[in-house]
């Protein structure tokens, strides 16, 4: 999913960049007709120049960004088929995703999930609960205290006495279990026993492992809070980044709105003659700024 959207948003900003080149080239051509005119200096012409190029070469950088995210993705796509041929992992496709894939994610639009999630605000303590089921280092350390715990079981189980109970049956002709057999005959016979048995003389050593054993669980105990410490840590720094962002979101949105609002006006005022071909171009430019 991480690698889906870089793709999208990689298609996105090659898009805007391909439109910034296309300004700032109409910029250069207005440029030349104001120094034809004498309005405006050589130097201003060749600040035009400059912005021209390098608008080119960010829209070649973001080419490059856009094909590494590219085949980033396909080479993700490539191992979940692998995993869902072989059958292994959680790749099969029972989960729905929260976005299309589509054959070209430039194309991809927010589902209605997504645009309802921004809708609304999130719940930290479900976050935070599923994170903590969730993440890697978390479940290592809850395996590890587990696994402390049964080592720990194990090196307390010599210090209890060991209870043996044995048995048998005899099927024989003669049978001489049986006293004073009369006649020769198949005579079947059984016996219990039960043993208990206890060594006293290792259980100092004993309750020295055991007491190794405890500072183990205590200390992958400690690891566990640590880690859960830091995972709490993260979903909320996550969920603030994500509540800013929202509002960063609210406030770009409102601006990019006046943007295209200015942009229509001054596009009005041209067809009247009441704005000139530089006003369009800084009202377009300041609209792609707000739409990057």
């Amino acid at each position: 999913q991480r690698a889906y959207w870089e793709a999208v948003r990689a298609s996105y900003n090659v898009n805007m960049l391909k439109e910034n080149l296309l300004l700032m080239e109409r910029n250069r051509d207005v440029m030349k007709q104001k120094l034809a005119q004498g309005t405006i200096l050589q130097a201003d012409l060749l600040t035009a120049d400059m912005r021209c190029d390098q608008a080119e070469m960010d829209l070649g950088d973001a080419v490059s960004f856009q094909e590494k995210a590219l085949f980033s993705l396909e080479t993700l796509l490539y191992s979940v088929d692998q995993m869902k041929t072989a059958g292994t992992g959680s790749a099969d496709g029972s989960a729905p995703l929260p976005f299309n894939l589509v054959s070209k994610p430039g194309d991809a639009v927010l589902t209605e999930q997504i645009k309802q999630a921004l809708s609304v605000d999130v719940d930290e303590s479900a976050l935070v609960h599923d994170a903590l089921l969730a993440r890697p280092e978390t479940r290592a350390a809850s395996l590890a205290t587990d696994m402390a715990r049964e080592s720990r079981n194990m090196a307390a189980a010599p210090l209890y006495p060991t209870l043996a109970v044995t048995g048998n049956y005899t099927y024989v002709n003669p049978n001489s279990r049986v006293a004073f057999q009369s006649e020769p005959e198949f005579v079947g016979t059984w016996s219990l026993g039960i043993s208990l048995s206890y060594e006293p003389g290792g259980i100092p050593a004993k309750l020295s492992d055991l007491d190794a054993r405890d500072a183990d669980i205590r200390k992958t105990l400690a690891d566990r809070e640590r880690q859960e410490e830091l995972v709490v840590q993260d979903v909320r720094g996550c969920l603030l980044s994500y509540r800013q962002a929202k509002k960063d979101m609210n406030l770009v949105s409102r601006m990019l709105d006046q943007a295209q609002e200015n942009e229509r006006v001054i596009s009005q005022r041209l067809k009247t003659g009441m704005a000139g071909d530089l006003d369009l171009l800084k009202a377009s430019i300041s609209r792609l700024r707000s739409e990057f």
